[in-house]
């Protein structure tokens, strides 16, 4: 058999369909605000793309803000829940749909999911989708590294304070978020619900833990040992 030439990025993330000699596809970053999820997914994507592999990032809530934009029934509902996120009767048909699509634009392409699961109601849908598309995927959680979730809780809310302080500073717009103290709070109860997804995930050998209260260098450095470092690279023929 002739080489294609392309190379492919091993890691070991778990048993079964999850298991080490198929190649990870697909990165689901899990984390509560203000941990950089943004900023790791930014570094996943530029590692595999040096490795000469394509990207794509999907985001859950950009399924909702073209929803918004177009006016459909669906964007009229998120409007009317804002600033609350759509129940899962409403969001996951839409969600797969677009995670599917996304899926569909490149095969072979290392994906990204951004948004789901995001409590333990989301898990069936989205670990079921993962099995229709045949993705070997790791859940990354950035973790704060407690155990008391008011702990965490009270971490990623200074966070958050700081990422407004310094928008500002630096003369843009912060995230609504991050000086609104009502928005906040209902954004750190929707990452409450993050603990028992990580949970059921971990018991399942699932999960990567990244230490998400090191700054963006040392959270890089981490990333790049326990994916990239760990891996290996084949050719495949």
């Amino acid at each position: 058999m002739g080489s294609n030439n392309r190379h492919e990025l091993y890691g070991y993330a778990g048993h079964g369909r999850h298991s080490a000699d198929r190649p990870i596809s697909t990165f689901t970053p899990i984390a509560p605000p203000g941990t950089g999820k943004g900023t790791v997914v930014k570094f996943i994507t530029e590692q595999y793309k040096l490795a000469g592999r394509n990207v794509l990032n999907f985001e859950v809530g950009d399924v909702v803000r073209q929803n918004i934009k177009d006016d459909t029934e669906l964007g009229r509902e998120a409007k009317r829940y804002y600033p609350k996120l759509l129940p899962n009767n409403l969001i996951l048909p839409p969600a797969v749909a677009g995670l599917k699509a996304k899926h569909a634009e490149d095969l072979d392409a290392i994906l990204t999911v951004d948004g789901m699961p995001r409590e333990f109601g989301q898990i069936a849908e989205y670990e079921e989708a993962m099995e229709a598309l045949g993705r070997n995927d790791v859940i990354l959680h950035l973790s704060l590294l407690s155990n008391d979730p008011r702990v965490s809780r009270q971490i990623s809310e200074e966070r958050m304070i700081k990422r407004g302080e310094e928008a500002s500073k630096k003369g843009f717009k912060p995230r609504q978020e991050d000086v609104d103290p009502e928005l906040r709070a209902i954004r750190l109860d929707e990452a409450d619900l993050l603990h028992e997804v990580v949970a059921h995930l971990t018991a399942r050998n699932r999960v990567i833990t990244i230490d998400a209260t090191q700054d963006i260098e040392g959270v890089q450095n981490q990333v790049r040992a326990l994916i990239f470092d760990r891996a290996h690279i084949l050719q495949a023929v």
